[in-house]
């Protein structure tokens, strides 16, 4: 039994060394864990340290499997990981915690549950421990990569980078199912800025309104400079609801910050100004609104053009 399981965790392994996305390779873990050891689809907890020392929990990607376990069962696990008792019993069947890493503020946990020897055990900890640093380690490289798609006025990302993103998105919901939504966003009366003010100033203002949108979405999503005064953002594993709710924050954050009018980059102006915008937003979602790159990115273009048609200021979301 030990090298029929040995053999089929080396073959696992040879399988996914090429694989570069963690969600991709989470999900063929789980199976190869329910298949191979007849024991429930692994749970994945992620943790994020507070100030008070009680942890946050959150269990997103539990969202289709969590009904494989009793509700007490799952409470019991979630109160294990938050006190740190990384191997329980419960109702009689063993579950052992796999620390994975940290992935940003994020701490990840795999829940195993089942008869493991502590060779095997070892050998799965082992392994997906290493293959996570690894890619954390391809992700920096990526990262330092990305560097020649960051946009040079706003510092967000640029439209090819964009583009990219999508299909790396599309990809992954053709593998997990997840859904992604964009949010186009259009500042609005842009050009009678720069026809008034100049140009210099309009740079100005798009890096304040780029920041503003950077620090009001949530941590995974992705903005960028699509070009002229319209950002997007991408919002992965999430519904046409959720997208809403992030572009009608960014609205409401967008009208209610002050934004600077600096002096010294306006001719015959002494000192600096205060100016308050507006923005037009369109959501869409991928696969409810669209089956390819093109129509999904039409799509939320679409919905943006609705809201200033309808009296800009606003957030237009395509039908679910």
């Amino acid at each position: 039994m030990l090298e029929k399981q040995y053999e089929a965790l080396l073959n696992y392994i040879c399988q996914n060394v090429e694989e570069e996305n963690f969600n991709i390779v989470l999900k063929s873990f789980r199976d190869f864990i329910k298949n191979e050891f007849n024991s429930r689809t692994p749970l994945v907890f992620a943790t994020i340290q507070t100030d008070d020392g009680n942890p946050i929990i959150r269990d997103f990607y539990n969202n289709k499997i969590s009904g494989e376990y009793p509700d007490k069962v799952y409470q019991e696990l979630m109160g294990a990981l938050k006190t740190q008792h990384l191997h329980v019993d419960i109702e009689g069947d063993k579950y052992r915690f796999i620390d994975v890493g940290f992935n940003g503020s994020q701490n990840l946990f795999i829940v195993v549950n089942g008869e493991f020897s502590t060779q095997v055990f070892s050998q799965l900890e082992n392994y997906i421990q290493s293959k996570f640093r690894s890619l954390l380690h391809i992700k920096e490289l990526k990262r330092l990569q990305s560097l020649a798609h960051v946009d040079d006025v706003t510092g967000l990302y640029n439209q090819r980078k964009f583009k990219s993103d999508i299909e790396a998105s599309i990809r992954e919901y053709e593998t997990l199912e997840r859904s992604f939504s964009l949010i186009f966003i259009d500042i609005d009366y842009f050009k009678s800025i720069n026809d008034g003010h100049g140009h210099l100033i309009g740079t100005s203002l798009l890096k304040q309104v780029a920041e503003t949108i950077r620090s009001t979405v949530r941590e995974d999503d992705l903005c960028y400079r699509y070009g002229g005064d319209e950002f997007v953002v991408l919002a992965p594993y999430s519904t046409l609801e959720d997208a809403k709710h992030i572009g009608e924050r960014i609205l409401k954050r967008v009208k209610s910050t002050i934004y600077k009018i600096e002096a010294d980059l306006e001719i015959n102006s002494k000192e600096d100004e205060d100016v308050q915008l507006s923005v037009s937003i369109g959501v869409a979602n991928y696969p409810v609104n669209a089956s390819s790159r093109n129509e999904i990115i039409g799509m939320a273009d679409k919905m943006m053009y609705e809201a200033k048609k309808s009296g800009r200021g606003k957030v237009c979301v395509a039908d679910s």
